[in-house]
């Protein structure tokens, strides 16, 4: 017998006969047909060259072949269930499963802490794995399924990609606690008159608070430009040099803190995953938790 040419749910139908003893009964309890429910028995005992059944009075009696079929049968139905039943919940609390996902540092800073808290509370047998991931790369990781989840500036919208707003940066001027400005006001003109650092994950082109000084007609002093805050902050704690943060960042590190002096606007941040991906369970498990916590 070929398994691939068998219908599986003539299975359904044996597990309903032998419960039922009656044929009648057995179409009532799957809402088909009495042909059809004979039809199904017919083959059923042409796979398996045996009756199956046969008829005392008014029960259908099962052979010894179906004696012999109906434990392994009704496991195999019940695994099939339960793999279904799986494909549609997520238990957290049981769950032993690695989440990948691509995060920049700002909202790893942001959010990790108080997810892996929320983790280890809820679903101890979950595991994330965190990755930073180019942005031009991105979308191709959520389509490979090789990244389940994925956070970033709220630019990469549309088809196949869904998205829910994460969380707005913000953004404040940054210097050491003995800065020469650390105990003045901080003025469009003294800001624009210091040595700064510029923090962006693009290898070239303005960063968010360049853009917005530029929209307003000004360029600021800009001699070192990274990729990572953790460098910068390295740099600015023992130099005269300022620089504009994410005020998630900065809670800790004991830095002099002010108000930039001209308007820019919160980057806002989204989280992102595959339009396919949306429908499964512990996926949407995982965006819950991840946008409670932001």
């Amino acid at each position: 017998m070929n398994l691939r040419q068998m219908d599986l749910n003539l299975f359904v139908v044996f597990d309903t006969i032998y419960r039922e003893r009656h044929l009648t009964r057995a179409a009532e309890q799957l809402a088909i047909t009495q042909p059809g429910i004979s039809n199904a028995l017919n083959r059923l005992r042409q796979r398996f060259d045996d009756p199956l059944f046969v008829r005392m009075g008014r029960t259908m009696v099962p052979t010894p072949v179906a004696e012999g079929m109906i434990a392994p049968v009704r496991q195999a139905l019940r695994q099939l269930d339960g793999c279904i039943a799986g494909a549609r919940t997520f238990d957290p609390a049981s769950a032993e499963k690695t989440f990948t996902i691509s995060m920049p540092v700002l909202d790893s800073v942001a959010i990790l802490p108080r997810l892996m808290t929320r983790l280890a509370e809820t679903a101890p047998g979950v595991r994330l794995k965190c990755l930073r991931i180019p942005r031009k790369q991105v979308v191709r990781q959520l389509s490979d399924g090789l990244v389940d989840l994925a956070t970033d500036v709220d630019q990469l919208a549309g088809p196949p990609l869904m998205q829910a707003r994460l969380m707005q940066v913000r953004y404040m001027a940054v210097m050491r606690p003995d800065h020469p400005m650390a105990d003045r006001e901080m003025t469009l003109d003294r800001y624009l008159a210091s040595r700064h650092i510029i923090v962006s994950h693009r290898v070239s082109g303005a960063s968010h608070v360049e853009a917005a000084l530029s929209r307003l007609g000004h360029r600021q002093n800009s001699v070192l430009r990274l990729q990572s805050y953790h460098e910068a902050f390295e740099v600015v704690g023992t130099t005269d040099m300022v620089l504009a943060a994410p005020d998630s960042l900065l809670p800790g590190r004991g830095f002099a803190t002010r108000q930039l002096p001209f308007p820019v606007d919160p980057l806002p941040m989204a989280l992102y995953w595959h339009s396919r991906a949306d429908a499964d369970p512990a996926n949407r498990w995982l965006r819950n938790m991840i946008l409670g916590v932001a």
